[in-house]
């Protein structure tokens, strides 16, 4: 539903059957914030819309996935009420430290990817943050990131940058040199933070939020 929302705020935007997608932009949002976790002082929305449980914090789904969506069909919208909820939504994203994140990670390690990584978190939320001035945004981008700095290693291969691999009953870590996962997101995701100019990769993550 999150990728939805960006879609179809981009027809939106390209003048793709005009008022037809900003009607279907609209009900989409009424119908993914029809799905929020009622009194869940954790996640304000839920893994699926099958589903009550409470979901990670992440660019693959949940609250941060969310948020993105719906920073993109505002930019369409303009809507002071889709504004309101934004910033809620964001806020209960900024309230979770790395203990309640869903982050992997153990006494060495810690996932740091773009999916559902620390960077990933940091990078996502100061996205959100150049689109929208919510209060405590700054200080958590630093909060996840200093969790990404504190686990390396400059005298490991890679920095000790390993990449956990979840298995039914352990999580084990290896080199992942991908884009979703691995080591080349941390390296466009750590550029992307030293300079504006060097953000243009993410659109194909839906992270380009005008």
């Amino acid at each position: 539903m999150a990728g939805l929302l960006v879609l179809i705020s981009k027809f939106c935007k390209a003048g793709t059957n005009g008022k037809v997608s900003e009607e279907y932009l609209r009900k989409l949002v009424s119908f993914v914030m029809k799905n929020k976790l009622e009194n869940n002082l954790l996640s304000y929305f839920p893994t699926n819309s099958n589903s009550k449980e409470v979901s990670r914090i992440g660019w693959c789904y949940g609250d941060l996935s969310i948020s993105i969506g719906l920073c993109h069909a505002n930019s369409v919208l303009c809507s002071p009420i889709v504004d309101k909820e934004i910033r809620k939504v964001v806020s209960r994203c900024i309230d979770r430290s790395i203990d309640v994140s869903g982050v992997f990670r153990s006494e060495k390690y810690l996932d740091s990817g773009l999916c559902h990584g620390s960077l990933g978190i940091a990078y996502a939320l100061h996205k959100i943050k150049q689109n929208n001035g919510i209060v405590g945004i700054g200080s958590r981008i630093d909060y996840w990131r200093k969790m990404s700095i504190q686990r390396i290693d400059v005298t490991q291969p890679f920095l000790n940058l390993k990449t956990a691999f979840p298995t039914k009953y352990a999580v084990d870590w290896g080199l992942d040199g991908g884009l979703i996962d691995g080591l080349a997101a941390i390296g466009l995701i750590t550029m992307g933070f030293s300079s504006s100019k060097l953000t243009g990769w993410d659109s194909i993550f839906l992270l380009d939020i005008d």
